[in-house]
């Protein structure tokens, strides 16, 4: 099965956030891609706002920088994400990422 997605870059000013997100359902895409980059928007609170303003997008966080978060913590969010969103927040692969990044620094 083939899966179509897009990515939203951190550079993208949050007010335009639910455009990308509204669009992205619009045309039939199954996900959308976040990720937090230092000094720009977060992540966590740009996928709970595109879960709430989609009914179908399953909307993921690909990367969220290490230095900045606790590993047990993201995961927490991640869980609570999925969980609260009828399993739409590809929370599993985000968090999956996240301890195999932060098993790798020194």
């Amino acid at each position: 099965m083939t899966i179509l997605g897009a990515v939203c870059w951190p550079e993208v000013p949050p007010e335009r956030l639910r455009d990308v997100a509204l669009v992205a359902e619009e045309t039939g895409l199954d996900e959308l891609w976040l990720w937090e980059d230092c000094f720009w928007g977060g992540a966590v609170p740009a996928c709970a706002a595109a879960l709430a303003w989609t009914t179908s997008l399953r909307v993921g966080i690909g990367v969220l920088p290490v230095p900045l978060r606790n590993v047990a913590t993201a995961a927490m969010e991640a869980a609570m994400r999925r969980g609260a969103t009828a399993r739409r927040g590809s929370g599993t692969r985000g968090a999956c990422a996240l301890f195999v990044t932060a098993m790798m620094l020194p």
